[in-house]
């Protein structure tokens, strides 16, 4: 793996992890049962973190295709 995507797999790996906290947070104040919490913050984070570094991915191809 290159340096480059290293670094963006850290990046996102570092902010999804501060999300899962905050979100398991959140759905238990609302749902206030901890189970279901649980589920709903591992099914957010694993789909969140996908699309995010998938984001990232095609965030730098397009500023990379525009030369900056």
């Amino acid at each position: 793996m290159r340096g480059v995507q290293k670094d963006r797999l850290y990046k996102v790996i570092c902010w999804r992890a501060l999300s899962f906290f905050v979100a398991g947070i959140i759905s238990y104040y609302y749902l206030g049962e901890f189970r279901t919490s649980l589920e709903l913050t591992i099914i957010l984070s694993v789909t969140m973190t996908c699309l995010h570094y998938f984001f990232e991915r095609q965030w730098e191809k397009n500023k990379n295709e525009r030369g900056h």
